[in-house]
């Protein structure tokens, strides 16, 4: 194998309707299926990573919910690539399936983090309050058990200095539809680093890639980079490198001294 993605819902839910013929597809979804077509080749994988955190409930799932879903998923997937493999086959056959309920252990309290940090921003803040949201934001994190440098918190300080990107993303209201979907976004790319660095971990000739249709998670990649280290079989290490660009309201001494209260090394994006 020469290549390995990592797929957004979307994507799947794209390959769902191509089957059952029941949608009719926009611009950009007609590119991404003849993209996905180019892929169906023998030295090419997919994942089921990021299926297997964000689940297909928009909510999330017991082991049993992820079970079903998996298989079925798993189905779909198998149905549409004739040629590539699918990383669920392995999982199966080697009876650890169990490995892929733990992908996210955090995902449910990045969820009442991204419901209580929504209050903080729904609306655009005095910049004569900005400090006291921003220590409200960290106290949240801390009281979560979320590090201050996780992007799940550093967004809605990126929304607090004026990212629109950041915005989209989060989506912050009330709704926990929405934040179910906003950290599912934020760990397609955190998963996306674990990818990366399980391959660099195994010493493996493969080059990694992701596909979605979410335009504000691949605007977030422009201004984003993940690095994940894994340390042993499931256990990683994470580098967060952020672009100024996402703090337009910061200067660069400004950007500069709050990743250093974030504990976030200042480099080059």
């Amino acid at each position: 194998m020469k290549e390995l993605y990592i797929i957004d819902r979307n994507v799947l839910s794209l390959i769902s309707h191509y089957i059952k013929g029941s949608l009719q597809f926009n611009s950009e979804q007609e590119k991404m299926l003849v993209v996905l077509k180019s892929l169906d080749r023998f030295d090419v994988g997919f994942t089921m990573l990021c299926i297997s955190s964000e689940g297909d409930l928009g909510e999330i799932q017991n082991n049993e919910e992820f079970t079903m879903a998996l298989f079925k998923e798993a189905r779909l997937l198998k149905k549409f690539f004739r040629y590539a493999k699918i990383d669920f086959e392995w999982y199966e056959k080697n009876n650890r399936i169990d490995y892929l309920y733990g992908v996210e252990r955090n995902f449910k309290k990045y969820c009442y983090f991204h419901k209580a940090a929504s209050n903080k921003v729904s609306q655009s803040i005095n910049t004569k309050l900005r400090c006291n949201t921003k220590d409200e934001i960290l106290e949240l994190a801390r009281v979560f058990d979320i590090n201050l440098n996780d992007p799940v918190v550093t967004l809605f300080l990126a929304i607090l200095y004026g990212s629109n990107v950041a915005r989209k993303l989060l989506k912050p209201n009330k709704s926990s539809e929405s934040s179910y979907n906003a950290v599912s976004d934020i760990l397609f790319l955190k998963q996306y680093a674990m990818v990366k660095g399980q391959i660099k971990f195994y010493s493996l000739d493969i080059c990694a890639g992701f596909l979605t249709l979410d335009k504000a998670i691949l605007e977030l990649s422009k201004s984003l980079i993940i690095n994940a280290e894994c340390v042993n079989d499931n256990e990683y290490y994470f580098e967060y490198i952020y672009s100024n660009s996402l703090f337009p309201d910061l200067s660069t001494h400004e950007f500069d001294n709050l990743l250093s209260e974030l504990n976030i090394n200042v480099s080059e994006f």
